[in-house]
């Protein structure tokens, strides 16, 4: 992310981070998330902001997940997978 203080070279882009976040906290005890380094004023495009806020998201989606007993990763709603028209 260009929002950040010290920026690293090589690592996850938002595409594989947000499946590996919900993930995590899906099938793990996870009791807090924290979200360092973030500094939205050193991104004009205030992509940064938004990919944490995202990451945050995914996290509370994943515990609201093992919470609910859904554990498969693929998990859609039903109302996403069939509307009833052919």
């Amino acid at each position: 992310m260009p929002g950040t203080g010290t920026p690293e070279p090589g690592g996850l882009t938002p595409r594989e981070a947000f499946p590996i976040v919900r993930r995590l906290c899906a099938e793990s005890n996870v009791v807090g998330f924290e979200l360092v380094e973030l500094a939205p004023m050193l991104d004009p495009t205030y992509v940064s902001a938004l990919n944490a806020n995202r990451l945050i998201r995914e996290c509370m989606t994943g515990i609201a997940m093992r919470k609910k007993g859904l554990t498969d990763r693929h998990y859609l709603s039903p109302l996403t997978e069939d509307d009833g028209r052919k």
